[in-house]
């Protein structure tokens, strides 16, 4: 997705247990990328059946720590080893790296996304974010096994001025 400075993405979270954060990355960050440093494998929304995707609910893959670098090989954020392997408690349960973080939300509790699907009929949790600098984003669901073992991220890309 590609917006203008200054423009606002309203985020619609369906279901419970998710949660979502921001991080910048560099332009040239991709979906690959990112997707290698959490479950290396192919793309989960490439395979016709998700379920045989080779990280599909794994416990070890979601609580092992898992750094996520961009297309310039900085660190973006630290997704730290569940150490208490208590995965149903805050914040082990969710994919908690502050340092860098734009935003999150649903921290303590996961949103409750309600339970009718996306369309106009939903009752979904709505959040809206202003992206104010050019630039790209990657946008997560802090639920460790969401984020880690079924790459639930994707992008928005900011651009003003004479970018595109």
């Amino acid at each position: 997705m590609t917006i203008k400075q200054g423009g606002e993405v309203t985020f619609q979270i369906h279901g419970g247990g998710h949660g979502f954060a921001i991080y910048e990355v560099s332009k040239d960050t991709t979906r690959e990328e990112v997707g290698q440093y959490l479950c290396a494998g192919e793309d989960p929304q490439d395979i016709p059946n998700p379920a045989l995707h080779v990280c599909n609910l794994s416990p070890v893959n979601a609580d092992a720590e898992h750094t996520v670098r961009d297309g310039q090989n900085k660190v973006v954020l630290v997704a730290r080893e569940n150490l208490t392997g208590a995965p149903g408690t805050h914040p082990d349960n969710r994919v908690w790296s502050p340092e860098n973080r734009l935003v999150s939300s649903g921290g303590m509790q996961f949103l409750n996304g309600g339970t009718v699907p996306a369309g106009p009929g939903s009752n979904g949790q709505l959040i809206a974010y202003q992206f104010l600098k050019n630039g790209r984003y990657l946008v997560m669901c802090i639920n460790r096994v969401h984020f880690r073992n079924d790459w639930m991220f994707g992008f928005v890309n900011v651009a003003g001025g004479d970018e595109k």
